[in-house]
């Protein structure tokens, strides 16, 4: 059993003696153990046929879509090779989702005890002499695979131990599954084009050229099955993706991610739909062979900050030891997909997924044609502000300038809240959608007029509060307390996720009502605090949460006052605060408070 993170699961441990592989064929994988066994006595004897003929076949959920036939894998040069337990993650189909399982050696190096591997170790954009799992084990990184959990489009899939990373590993390691919302709607999005273009698979694996420069990902679903997977991670949306049809290009330029990424495209054997790029992503491209953008990565803590310059690193996470910094070549989305671009009939992209940690208007500014020719149909993007008020406050402006771009391109914008902060609950990814608040372009001038607020100086009130709120500590210099309750910033606590939206079919799902603390329809003047019947504090938190923290912290009077009223909730019938409210209303609507309805208000300085 392994702890960590506050997640236990299980895993099957590896042992060359044959008592121990003898109880895995009993108490292990069952049928699949079995095959193995049969393929590496087999292999052992030198007939190849029979061990291709023992291995445990494919699941039938499992559909390599096609894949063209590669030459078979069988070697032993794995340091666990011969020891009656096959190591490269291949028997893990009938274990229940609970359980994880060890990965140790790159497919098709574990012959004897795996049997053959038809399919490739990994693709010609692979850089490091030795295979993805061998380069990870050389790292000390753990591999642990698992079949995904999230009907009815189920995958293998590898991840890290989770006491390393408590993000991504952590929750895939657990559930089985990676942010179940946007995963949902991935689906929902990819289905229809993705199957339009498998059905020209097989010839288009085949032919030559392709969407982007390199000619990757060839013909590129000329029906229209094309996503872009830009900060690919370990490749869940990609693997997504080609599992339903659709093609996809892969940006990952963090070496140790990319391991991850090519061990599941090739198990899953979907080399002949996705591409993997090393370049980042950026809005001005490097020279001809210059490697001058950084790309830094921790080692321990949260694997998903990883990001440009270190923007997003979370240094009070011990690393222990230094963080990983790579060179890497910097290209835009326009430079990369030039062959789509000129295209006389041009293939559309089906989505453009976007997470980048901060990065995510640079990448946009690089895909202005992709945009203004309308060539995109979704984007699902992670949307974080936070970053750029810690790291370039006076750049703060281009996060939502970056949405009000889309809105001024033709996207509908909706809001993906956290299951923890609003959000849905999703149990399966063929479950219907349903509708998402909006993000108005109301609401991102809001925004812009808090970016007016926050300077390199420090906070700072266009327009000051009344005295009676401040004198009481009623009215905050902090986020979320001091940001306008309509804007879009006002609706979450550090990050967030947005889909945008062109096509017809999902548009109705992206227009409730806006997003922010205060509904659209309510008057700053009508009162400070929110209707009685939300409980959506300030920042997306929830006053019924922050009264428990007021509680479980045995806050004196004025203290729990400050914390409730600044997020503008009551304090409760419990333990009232009516002097405080009183006052903060009063304030409110008196209109001597620093806020404005009229979304182009900017008061004199």
């Amino acid at each position: 059993m392994i702890v960590g993170g506050g997640i236990v699961y299980c895993l099957l441990a590896s042992s060359s003696s044959s008592s121990s592989s003898a109880k895995q064929l009993i108490t292990g994988n069952g049928v699949e153990q079995a095959a193995a066994a049969a393929a590496a006595a087999a292999a052992t004897a030198g007939n190849t046929t029979a061990a291709a003929a023992a291995a445990p076949a494919v699941p039938s959920s499992f559909n390599p879509q096609e894949a063209p036939a590669e030459p078979p894998l069988c070697e032993d040069t794995c340091f666990k090779a011969k020891d009656g337990v096959c190591d490269d993650g291949r028997f893990v189909a009938n274990m229940t989702r609970g359980l994880a399982s060890r990965v140790l050696c790159d497919l098709g190096t574990d012959c004897s005890d795996c049997g053959i591997w038809k399919g490739k170790q990994h693709s010609a954009a692979w850089s490091e002499p030795v295979g993805p799992i061998e380069y990870l084990r050389r790292a000390n990184l753990s591999v642990l695979a698992r079949r995904s959990a999230m009907e009815p489009l189920v995958y293998y899939f590898a991840v890290t131990d989770p006491a390393h990373d408590i993000d991504l590993s952590t929750h895939f390691a657990n559930l089985g599954s990676v942010e179940p919302q946007i995963s949902h709607i991935a689906y929902h999005v990819l289905h229809a084009p993705c199957q339009k273009g498998s059905s020209s698979s097989s010839s288009s694996s085949s032919s030559s050229g392709g969407v982007g420069q390199q000619g990757g990902t060839a013909a590129a679903a000329a029906a229209g099955g094309l996503m872009l997977d830009v900060g690919a991670n370990f490749g869940w949306y990609s693997i997504m993706a080609a599992m339903l049809g659709c093609r996809v290009i892969a940006w990952e330029p963090v070496t140790t991610f990319r391991a991850f990424l090519e061990y599941n495209i090739a198990r899953n054997k979907l080399h002949h739909r996705i591409e993997v790029r090393r370049s980042a992503v950026v809005q001005h491209p490097s020279l001809p062979g210059a490697a001058n953008y950084s790309v830094v990565s921790p080692q321990r803590g949260n694997w998903g900050t990883a990001s440009v310059n270190g923007s997003n690193i979370d240094t009070s996470v011990d690393n222990q030891g230094p963080y990983h910094k790579l060179n890497v070549t910097g290209v835009t989305l326009d430079q990369e997909l030039q062959q789509l671009l000129q295209q006389q009939q041009q293939q559309r992209v089906a989505l453009l997924k976007l997470d980048v940690e901060g990065y995510e208007p640079q990448v946009l500014a690089g895909a202005s044609q992709l945009l203004q020719k309308q060539l995109v149909d979704n984007i699902l993007l992670e949307y974080s502000p936070h970053i750029v008020e810690r790291t370039d406050i006076s750049n703060l402006a281009t996060m939502p300038r970056m949405l009000l771009s889309l809105l001024v391109a033709g996207f509908k914008l909706g809001h993906i809240a956290r299951r923890d902060f609003g959000g849905r609950e999703v149990a399966s990814l063929s479950e219907p959608l349903e509708m998402l608040p909006s993000v108005t372009a109301t609401n991102l001038k809001f925004d812009l007029f808090d970016c007016l607020q926050m300077t390199e100086q420090g906070l700072m009130w266009l327009r000051q509060p009344c005295r009676e709120m401040t004198s009481h500590n009623l009215i905050l210099d902090g986020v979320p307390e001091r940001l306008h309750p309509k804007s879009f910033r006002s609706a979450f606590e550090i990050n967030t996720n947005v889909w945008a939206s062109r096509e017809p079919r999902f548009t109705p799902y992206l227009e409730g009502p806006a997003v922010g603390a205060f509904p659209a329809e309510r008057k700053l003047t009508d009162s400070w605090f929110i209707p009685e019947w939300s409980d959506a504090a300030m920042g997306g938190r929830s006053c019924k949460n922050l009264q428990q923290v007021a509680a479980d912290e045995a806050m004196p009077p004025p203290a729990r006052a400050s914390l409730l009223v600044s997020h503008r909730c009551r304090c409760g019938s419990q333990k009232p605060c009516e002097k405080e409210e009183k006052l903060a209303d009063a304030c409110a609507q008196s209109g001597r408070t620093p806020f404005s309805d009229d979304p182009d208000f900017v008061p004199d300085r």
